[in-house]
């Protein structure tokens, strides 16, 4: 009679374990101490940090005072270079000595510094028409011969006033090389700021410049006021935007860091973060070294886009080195808040060891503060199926039990070897050193109705594995075991409807 085992465990330990730094490197997965998968991607969960990945257009704009805030020049870097100085030392104006104001004619007017920085005369009476102005006291130190460029944004409250911006150029001595005076004056609608440009060059031996805001026009009266914010002294040919050290850092183009905000597993994930942009396309990427030439991968990530993107993203992958899409390329389109997996099989070049993954973004953001993010997380990289699961060095190890259930175990057979020690004696007889036997061998069949079942059954008894078998109704049969002979798998002869895997055995 056949016995009926209810429950066959097959185990194996499964251990992973980072190539070298912990969450910056290659990780591997071994089963039963023999290497089954690697994931290529150095960095794959972003558990430390972004490092790995690039990002085009990233432009992180910085400033800071030379000296003391609001009392010296000030400069404005571009990822950690100075790209430009405002040479002013109170361009937004807080402090009532770097200023001075002139009003021909007894008007009693006052000056001060309002609470959102804006220097403010405001007139006691009529003022004459020809003769007011405002003029900078923070003198700039120039070089003769270089072009500057100058700006001040201003506005006055009286109707049908013309407004112009002069420069005054000394020498170290403090002596006047005349006023320069820009060839047109604007007319300024009331209570309303604007712009005024002016672009000199340094005359011989100049020294220093100082810079006068004044006006003509239909004249100011009593309680009128004239603003002025906003002033801009550089070299350089052409004016760019204001700015002085207080000025706020800001990010335009696209840049990668590592974010703790979301995940799809651990605790971090890559924020892919487009800025307020100059009008042209974007991209991030990495790049996986060591691969084999001339081989299939497969890579997949994980995917969340928070707010739908005007246009879709394309990701790539490029096996050549060269371009941004590749030979596979797929549009993610926008998506509500949640995790999508974008699975991506490759070759890599029959004379290359390298690929790269491309994040192509096609939207150009050209005005405001655009912020829009693409989060990415555990990133695998590996030969081998698709369906498979992410994994890296910070998954716990643990024991997968395969199990088969076949109808029933047939044709069990058991032995144990004798292991005394029998010497014959001269004369006649025997000296025997009396041993245990050996651990049980013999044979089974596992009977199968399923023919993947059965397949499923004879492929796991080649692993180089040690297997266990249980019976909750015959105990006895119950034993830790290694394939010791033949294994084998066939369909039973007589009514072709059964599988059977017969499997020799040795107890261990």
């Amino acid at each position: 009679m056949p016995s009926t085992i209810t429950s066959d465990q097959i185990s194996h330990v499964y251990d992973y374990a980072w190539v070298g730094a912990a969450g910056k490197s290659k990780s591997t997965l071994t089963r039963d101490g023999f290497l089954i998968r690697t994931n290529e991607c150095t960095n794959p969960g972003f558990e430390v940090d972004a490092s790995g990945w690039s990002a085009s257009g990233a432009e992180t704009t910085t400033q800071a005072w030379t000296g003391t805030a609001n009392d010296s020049t000030s400069t404005q870097s571009v990822n950690g270079v100075v790209k430009r100085t405002n040479l002013h030392r109170d361009p937004q104006p807080a402090n009532l000595s770097t200023w001075n104001v002139f009003v021909g004619g007894p008007t009693n007017s006052t000056a001060r510094i309002t609470s959102d920085k804006l220097f403010a005369v405001t007139f006691g009476n009529d003022a004459p028409v020809t003769a007011w102005n405002v003029s900078s006291q923070g003198f700039a130190a120039v070089t003769a011969g270089k072009t500057y460029t100058f700006s001040v944004t201003g506005a006055h409250t009286w109707a049908g006033g013309q407004s112009r911006l002069t420069v005054e150029f000394k020498d170290a001595a403090g002596n006047s090389l005349g006023y320069l005076y820009p060839p047109d004056v604007t007319t300024l609608a009331a209570s309303t700021f604007y712009r005024l440009r002016n672009t000199q060059t340094a005359p011989p031996n100049a020294a220093t410049v100082n810079v006068f805001w004044d006006a003509a026009g239909t004249q100011p009266g009593a309680n009128d006021s004239m603003l002025l914010r906003q002033l801009l002294i550089e070299e350089s040919g052409s004016l760019g935007d204001y700015f002085d050290g207080s000025t706020p850092t800001s990010t335009k183009g696209l840049d990668v860091l590592r974010t703790t905000t979301v995940a799809h597993s651990g605790a971090a994930a890559l924020q892919v973060r487009w800025r307020g942009q100059r009008g042209a396309s974007m991209y991030a990427a990495t790049s996986f070294a060591g691969l084999q030439k001339d081989t299939d991968y497969v890579a997949s990530f994980w995917m969340s886009i928070p707010r739908a993107l005007v246009k879709p993203v394309t990701v790539s992958i490029v096996t050549n080195g060269s371009g941004v899409i590749g030979d596979n390329p797929i549009t993610i389109q926008p998506v509500t808040d949640g995790w999508q997996r974008v699975v991506m099989p490759f070759r890599t070049a029959v004379d290359r060891t390298e690929a790269t993954l491309w994040f192509y973004d096609a939207n150009s953001y050209l005005a405001g503060a655009v912020s829009q993010s693409v989060y990415v997380d555990d990133v695998l990289v590996e030969t081998g199926g698709a369906t498979l699961p992410y994994f890296d060095g910070d998954v716990a190890d643990y024991v997968e039990y395969e199990n088969t259930l076949p109808l029933v175990v047939n044709g069990w057979e058991e032995a144990a070897n004798g292991l005394n020690v029998i010497n014959p004696v001269v004369g006649g007889g025997f000296d025997v050193t009396l041993r245990g036997t050996s651990l049980r061998n013999g044979a089974f069949e596992l009977v199968y109705e399923d023919e993947a079942d059965a397949a499923a059954a004879f492929a796991m008894h080649r692993r180089p594995s040690t297997f266990t078998i249980t019976d909750s109704d015959r105990a006895s049969v119950g034993m830790r075991y290694v394939v010791d002979g033949q294994i084998s798998r066939a369909l039973d002869e007589e009514e072709r409807t059964y599988w059977i895997v017969r499997v020799e055995y040795q107890e261990v």
